[in-house]
């Protein structure tokens, strides 16, 4: 829905809006013409998409709720208008001086009535913007398949107009989480930070291993680093006691480490004390870098400006961590291994689980068949007897008997004619169970053998299905519900080795998301590696959208 015109607002009708009442005779004295009657024509010129608009004002017998004699309304509208930059969209410094001032001087009839449509059409596109974002997720990338649930435009319009508190309710169209207002805080206090020169301007070279007791000539930039960022409470290095000397301030000692090992569990690091390139290359991004992080996560906020479901699993993906939830609190937690950045990205969305699977068998993917598994078969005729795995009809081709008796030299990605399947067992790529919420992309939760990868700091080893670092804990806890004693259940079917579906009575909303910056219920401010450049993607288009780190009195 375009904007009226500010310019024209008086001067002319609005564009595209008709000059006379449709009804009306071109020769009736324009003073006998009522407010109504220009509302009414201005709406029905403007075509089909206003069609929500006209029902409002059609209810309401086109009576004004900017314009008329009560101004609340118009008030709290502009008022808000004048917070938008403190949500992270674009300044509307200039558009609310510009309204205010229209406000001020309307007068009657034709002139009136632009006003009015003018205030609706603004207030229903900040109402938008505040609500859902300022930006359509999945048009930006395929992978961000997110769909946040919009009101319709009578929808905005009859439940403000109804509203005891307009400003109260304008205020409420932003999400109204506590993580919301938190991040919302965040953002003054970053811009204020970012303000005073941020975390210090010093860039902290690589290097060899720091360890609790060393001495290192990086060790002041680092204590200084950790100070402005409110993990370390010594003075900066450069006011440390002159009795403690060059050595001194070298010195990795324990109040340090103790700082340190808080900014590393703030960054999603193990806090192991000890500093690497990872923990360098988190201590080195800049205040101005994290705050576009910060603008990033209030729009992706906004994206999931639901109801979740009451209990529901909830995948941060830049995070390589699973929860349960359920009313805020969180029941459940385990680490997750998620799709390789490279290739194999896992997307965002959002599903119901239904059921889970015991003893899962493995159906290949033929693109994981013929660039990984066929390779492998050229080298060891005999790895699938090896892996438990064997072939299934994939077309006219017939199976052989024995796989370790075929010439795997004449196949490649073009010819391939089989499925390949792995049984159930301790091999198995999908572990001994595997949690299903069906979509379009394939994806699910599951078991594996492979448990190593659970200890890294990142976690992005997967084909995009999201391996969970304590399956069995999560398929006890999920039978709960319907199971007197879950553990002997499941084990029991485990106990067969054979694959066996095992439905939910209770399905679960599952989402996949994707934060990389939030604040923690208590108060502690965590950021995370933009592992898929998803927050680089969502910064360009909220730039190109009007965004600024800084007021431009827009």
């Amino acid at each position: 829905m375009a904007l009226v015109g500010f310019a024209a607002t008086f001067a002319a009708p609005a564009p595209g809006f008709a000059a006379t009442p449709a009804g009306l005779s071109v020769s009736q004295p324009a003073a006998s013409v009522t407010f109504e009657q220009h509302l009414e024509a201005a709406i029905l010129a403007a075509g089909p998409e206003f069609e929500g608009v006209r029902a409002f004002y059609a209810a309401r017998a086109y009576q004004p709720i900017w314009t008329g004699a009560d101004r609340r309304t118009a008030q709290a509208l502009l008022a808000s208008m004048g917070q938008m930059f403190d949500h992270g969209l674009p300044s509307q410094s200039r558009k609310t001086t510009l309204m205010a001032a229209i406000l001020e001087t309307v007068g009657e009839g034709e002139a009136a009535a632009s006003a009015e449509l003018m205030f609706t059409e603004t207030y229903l596109e900040f109402a938008r913007k505040k609500t859902t974002g300022l930006l359509i997720p999945n048009t930006l990338d395929e992978e961000i398949y997110v769909f946040p649930e919009e009101k319709t435009d009578d929808e905005l319009l009859f439940t403000l107009a109804s509203s005891r508190d307009p400003a109260e309710f304008i205020q409420a169209l932003a999400p109204q989480t506590e993580q919301y207002r938190r991040l919302q805080n965040l953002l003054v206090a970053m811009r204020d930070t970012v303000r005073g020169g941020g975390w210090g301007a010093v860039t902290i070279p690589p290097g060899d291993l720091i360890r609790p007791g060393d001495a290192d000539p990086r060790i002041p930039a680092i204590r200084d680093r950790l100070t402005a960022m409110g993990d370390h409470a010594r003075p900066l290095s450069g006011l440390v006691l002159a009795s403690t000397g060059d050595n001194g301030a070298q010195l990795y000692d324990i109040e340090l480490e103790a700082a340190l090992r808080r900014f590393q569990a703030r960054h999603g690091l193990n806090d192991d004390g000890v500093i690497g390139n990872a923990t360098l290359a988190a201590l080195n991004v800049t205040a101005e870098q994290r705050m576009r992080q910060v603008l990033v996560n209030l729009e992706r906020e906004r994206w999931m400006n639901k109801d979740l479901g009451g209990k529901h699993i909830y995948v941060n993906l830049a995070d390589f961590r699973m929860f349960v939830r359920e009313g805020g609190e969180e029941l459940f937690t385990s680490r997750v291994v998620i799709g390789q950045s490279e290739e194999h990205r896992t997307p965002e969305f959002s599903d119901r689980m239904t059921f889970m699977v015991a003893n899962p068998t493995w159906t290949v993917p033929r693109s994981i068949a013929v660039e990984e598994i066929l390779p492998e078969l050229k080298r060891n005729p005999a790895y699938l007897v090896e892996n438990n795995m064997r072939l299934l009809p994939g077309g006219s081709a017939e199976v052989p008997e024995d796989s370790t008796l075929v010439d795997w030299s004449q196949y490649n990605e073009n010819n391939f004619p089989w499925w390949i399947r792995q049984s159930p067992g301790p091999h198995n790529a999908l572990g001994r169970v595997k949690f299903m919420f069906p979509n379009k992309f394939a994806i699910y939760l599951h078991d594996t053998p492979s448990r190593s990868l659970f200890r890294r700091d990142v976690r992005d080893y997967s084909h995009g299905c999201v391996r969970v670092d304590r399956p069995l804990d999560l398929a006890h806890f999920l039978l709960k519900d319907q199971e007197d004693d879950p553990e002997a259940y499941f084990q029991s079917v485990l106990d067969t080795a054979e694959e066996t579906e095992i439905s939910l009575k209770r399905s679960l909303p599952v989402h996949l998301s994707y934060r990389t910056v939030w604040v923690d219920a208590d108060g502690q401010l965590n950021f995370r590696q933009d592992v898929y450049g998803r927050d680089a993607t969502v910064y360009s288009a909220l730039e190109q959208a009007g965004v600024t780190l800084f007021d431009v009195k827009g």
